[in-house]
């Protein structure tokens, strides 16, 4: 890459890209670059609106969604699009903000919806989980988890999604849980070995 960073976040298809974080000055930056595989070249890409760490991001129809964060003055509930169809390296533009705001939240996709659970506001942990519907740049709040934390994975398996650990604000988990989207419920599941946060998860 083009200078250090930490706590970045990256998005697919078929390059890789690295957006926000904490830069080499110990604060939230606006930088985003573009690795590409078959030339194996980093170039930079228009910066997103705000500078922004601790952020969630997903992949979804050719675009990257950047979601919440921290400014380093206080936690997001803004979203950045990059909409790859527009132009050669994108165009960011904002969309409807979630209804909470959240760093260190977890998201993931199902279908053609975006979800954000969890995420630290601040002041508080939150229970609550929020849906994206693209189609009408419309946020709707869901049912809560039974635990509070930030920095939780969140992922999709067999048409569940799955919170996995984070922090509750006193104590590192292992604990997870299951959301069933046509019941709207969670349910605790069997908690993993090994307690941690701020991981990565993978569906496989």
């Amino acid at each position: 890459m083009q200078g250090p960073r930490t706590r970045a976040r990256l998005g697919a298809n078929e390059v890789l890209l690295v957006v926000g974080g904490f830069g080499s000055q110990q604060s939230p930056i606006d930088v985003v670059e573009k690795y590409d595989p078959k030339t194996q070249e980093w170039s930079f890409l228009p910066s997103i609106t705000r500078k922004r760490r601790y952020v969630a991001s997903v992949s979804l129809h050719d675009r990257i969604y950047v979601i919440g964060g921290y400014d380093g003055r206080s936690r997001l509930s803004s979203v950045e699009c990059l909409d790859y169809t527009a132009d050669e390296d994108g165009v960011w533009y904002s969309v409807a903000p979630m209804n909470v705001r959240r760093g260190l939240a977890g998201a993931t996709t199902l279908g053609d919806m975006i979800y954000v659970s969890g995420g630290f506001d601040g002041s508080r942990r939150h229970t609550s989980m929020e849906r994206y519907d693209p189609n009408i740049d419309q946020w709707s709040m869901l049912g809560d988890m039974q635990t509070a934390r930030e920095g939780a994975g969140l992922v999709v398996a067999s048409g569940m999604i799955y919170c996995l650990g984070g922090y509750d604000g006193l104590n590192i988990l292992n604990s997870v849980e299951k959301y069933d989207p046509h019941t709207g419920h969670w349910t605790n599941v069997t908690p993993m070995a090994t307690k941690r946060s701020d991981m990565m998860v993978i569906p496989c």
